[in-house]
């Protein structure tokens, strides 16, 4: 079985580089769902996708199969910091 080259955790959040052809997609971005046995991630779309058939038929599609470098990791979400007591006056 091929093994990705880039190690993306469960639940990474990712944004794909480019819409894959001949889907049309809302979002670029979702969560890693795991590695399939092709050496491809499964991510789960933020927002339903829509993959055109060559008879006219359309799938909607709330998993995609993605090679790695078509993958990019989003950093998680930072605490906002709080405001520092250095600016107030007496």
């Amino acid at each position: 079985m091929p093994r990705p080259r880039k190690k993306l955790d469960p639940g990474t959040r990712v944004r794909l580089r480019d819409e894959p052809i001949p889907m049309k997609l809302d979002a670029l971005t979702g969560s890693v769902v795991g590695p399939d046995k092709y050496g491809c991630y499964l991510v789960r779309l933020d927002r339903p996708g829509r993959y055109y058939y060559a008879d006219g038929r359309v799938e909607e599609l709330e998993v995609i199969r993605e090679m790695w470098d078509n993958l990019l990791p989003l950093e998680p979400a930072k605490p906002a910091k709080k405001p520092s007591g250095a600016g107030r006056q007496a």
